[in-house]
């Protein structure tokens, strides 16, 4: 067995040094996106790994293979009968090295394996730092050859302390020990802009913190606009993980403590994956990822609701909060619209009221199931009205 890295995270030289260990499977999970009809679509990119992939790599489908094809949001954890059947058939079995990469720069889909592996019982498991593009800027070889695979037993053992449910997140909001990361841009944390084109609505759960899943391979990225984030990507000459002290201080400027338990999340498990890998980088030990919306329906309930914050790009919540009337369905399908509600007497002037009013027609949409977290967080404007697309 290799002596990896106690980190989750291993070295471009440190995998050139093991490429034959037999020990090691080294597993590519490339992944792209493409937009129809506004909303945006996973695809596996197997064609890219044929076109050239680090030598010995097998590739894992994260869409068509290790999603669960059951469940109602895109894209959610495969069971674990399915995930083990898929690593059996890729010659990986529990005395095995995984080693994931993908193509992003930035770990998204290799994260996303990395933290399916260690929901699963599996912790020899770490994830390319830089992944194939800090392989390729490096000139390391690329190889066509797709290696022979002898079929093993993978026998999964599911971890609860790494995955949040519904309900977690529901009882984290009134805990001063839980703090909730939203792994998404600023413009989607704040609620700025228009729907968000994986279909979710822009905004956060209430007194979610933020650190985009771009700021863990450099923390300029967090409060960069969408242009001038494409602008230094395209000029970095390195696509590994921040310094420790770097995301050190990141973290802490959010309010997230070493011993305070974390639950970070997204929109289909990608980018909170990366937010859980830099935390367990940093030493963090209760580190848990939300994977996505409960069962799809429709409910009103209350929720205590901290105000937005100030558009800086590293969002902590703000000290004061109100109360929301949320009722919505799952990622907002059937959502026609936002409404401030006037304050009541007595009422505080930072204690706002919104109801989101609710397309009964909408497929989505559900009786008698429990709420929806997608709730919008957004702060009431001058004239106390407001009207969204939700």
């Amino acid at each position: 067995m290799p002596n990896a890295p106690a980190s989750p995270l291993v070295s471009t030289q440190w995998l050139a040094d093991h490429l034959d260990d037999p020990g090691i499977r080294i597993v590519d999970v490339r992944w792209c996106s493409r937009y129809e009809n506004g909303r945006g679509i996973s695809l596996d990119d197997p064609e890219g790994y044929r076109a050239g992939h680090i030598p010995g790599a097998v590739f894992a489908a994260m869409i068509a293979d290790l999603s669960d094809p059951d469940h109602t949001v895109p894209d959610m954890i495969a069971p674990e009968e399915r995930f083990a059947s898929v690593m059996g058939r890729l010659g990986i079995d529990n005395r095995h090295m995984v080693i994931a990469y993908d193509n992003m720069g930035f770990p998204l889909g290799s994260a996303r394996l990395w933290w399916a592996l260690k929901l699963y019982g599996h912790d020899r498991v770490r994830v390319l730092d830089g992944g194939l593009r800090q392989w390729t800027l490096e000139g390391r070889q690329l190889s066509t050859d797709e290696p022979e695979i002898v079929p093993r037993s993978f026998v999964p053992r599911r971890r609860s302390e790494w995955i949040a449910t519904k309900d977690d997140v529901v009882n984290a909001m009134d805990r001063s020990d839980t703090v909730i990361l939203d792994c998404l841009t600023p413009e989607l944390y704040e609620g700025r802009g228009d729907r968000h084109l994986w279909g979710q609505r822009p905004g956060h759960i209430p007194g979610a913190v933020n650190i985009p899943y771009l700021a863990n391979i450099s923390p300029a990225l967090a409060a960069a606009t969408a242009s001038e984030r494409d602008v230094l990507l395209a000029e970095r000459t390195s696509f590994t993980m921040a310094s420790k002290e770097e995301l050190s201080e990141l973290y802490r400027g959010v309010g997230i403590k070493q011993k305070e338990r974390v639950i970070a999340y997204c929109g289909r498990g990608y980018a909170a994956a990366c937010g859980v890998l830099a935390l367990t980088h940093l030493g963090h030990r209760d580190v848990r990822l939300y994977d996505g919306p409960g069962p799809n329906g429709v409910q009103t309930r209350t929720f205590r609701v901290k105000s937005p914050p100030q558009a800086t790009g590293i969002n902590p919540p703000d000290a004061s909060f109100g109360q929301v009337d949320i009722q919505t369905c799952i990622h907002g399908e059937g959502a026609t619209g936002l409404r401030h509600v006037p304050r009541r007497p007595g009422q505080s002037s930072a204690c706002r009221r919104w109801t989101i009013s609710v397309n009964p027609r909408a497929s989505a949409c559900r009786s008698g199931v429990t709420p929806s977290l997608s709730a919008i967080d957004r702060s009431a404007p001058a004239d106390n009205s407001a009207s969204s697309t939700a």
